[in-house]
């Protein structure tokens, strides 16, 4: 169900007259404080429930945490863009249940946890009492939408009576549609590196990940790739020169190409949301592009515990080949917490390796 750029541009006008007849509003707030693809799918579900229940959605990403210019600076318009100041303080994500919180925070007692949740339940009402000044009517915040999608997705005046992942793919389709000046330094980059027509491609993480998952070896993956293709030119995106250097040594069959640069030795996105402005946009285009190279390689090999393989895998699926996780289970992982997802993949590569 993969579409072309002619079809995405017309689900993209199809959805802003939608979009645009709903009375009721929910302004939803981007980049607040997860990393880009934690963050884009939240983006992807709120769109989806918006039209499920004839909401408007309007988006506020001025501050964004992977960029200042927000939404615009990297990516096509698909809605309407709000200003108010006030949703950088009261337009916050619903908390996840007590005990996703205390495995985030391990330091803070049952009696602060449920605190927290209370702040941001008071914050999420406040905001419907602001908005009205602001907008002349009381809208719907980030706080209000549901965190579990639903199974199945019937909203007729989008042509979609489809699974929720069916959905998302159609949905995400046009949310990942470049803005021209990022699309052409994208393209550049890909020259830079004189990557080839046909391509494999995968994601090896490091950096912060391994404080929520355990980080896999670059043997995981290339075990997959000999499973999954023949190709011997492979894109890699990895966040740490090390692991590049290694590949390169360990496998050298293989051509390995990468926007990687030797100064990176790990992505930490607590320090990446810390950069001035200048550095953060020239990394996150050098970080899209590769995730668009991805998209469109012709063969891809990652893992569901991080963001931009899982998200990834989704748009490929069935086509993607996940290291640590059965390819009919992923449209069920991809819907878990990284708590849950890590566990599948413990499970699964346990398993194999006996």
């Amino acid at each position: 169900d993969k579409m072309d750029k002619q079809q995405i541009d017309d689900f993209a006008a199809r959805y802003r007259k939608v979009n645009g007849s709903f009375t009721k509003k929910l302004v939803f707030r981007a980049g607040i404080d997860a990393g880009f693809f934690a963050e884009f799918k939240y983006m992807v579900n709120a769109v989806v429930y918006c039209l499920q229940n004839k909401i408007q959605f309007c988006l506020y990403s001025r501050g964004a945490n992977f960029g200042k210019g927000g939404w615009s600076e990297f990516f096509e318009p698909f809605c309407t863009e709000v200003e108010g100041d006030f949703n950088s303080r009261w337009n916050v994500h619903r908390l996840p249940p007590l005990g996703e919180l205390r495995r985030r925070n391990p330091n803070i007692g049952t009696g602060g946890l449920l605190m927290w949740k209370l702040k941001t339940a008071l914050r999420g009402s406040m905001y419907r009492l602001i908005s009205w000044r602001e907008y002349g009517r009381p809208a719907l915040s980030t706080y209000d939408i549901p965190q579990t999608p639903p199974a199945h997705c019937r909203i007729p005046e989008m042509g979609l009576d489809c699974t929720y992942d069916e959905a998302f793919r159609k949905v995400a389709s046009m949310l990942w549609r470049l803005n021209a000046g990022v699309r052409e330094q994208a393209h550049e980059l890909m020259r830079s590196i004189s990557l080839p027509e046909h391509y494999a491609s995968m994601q090896i993480r490091g950096g912060d990940k391994i404080t929520e998952v355990s980080l896999l070896s670059p043997a995981t993956f290339v075990a997959a790739l000999r499973k999954a293709t023949g190709l011997k030119d492979i894109l890699l995106l990895t966040d740490d020169y090390g692991l590049l250097e290694s590949v390169r040594r360990d496998y050298p069959e293989y051509s390995w190409y990468s926007l990687c640069t030797p100064q990176e030795r790990g992505y930490v996105n607590s320090a990446f949301t810390q950069t001035d402005a200048e550095t953060k946009h020239r990394r996150m285009v050098r970080f899209l592009a590769q995730v668009d190279a991805m998209l469109h390689g012709d063969v891809f090999v990652g893992s569901i515990t991080v963001g931009p393989s899982l998200f990834v895998l989704q748009m490929l699926y069935p086509k993607g080949t996940p290291v640590d996780c059965d390819t009919k289970e992923l449209p069920m992982a991809a819907h878990l917490a990284i708590k849950e997802r890590g566990e599948i993949a413990a499970r699964y590569l346990a398993k194999h390796a006996r």
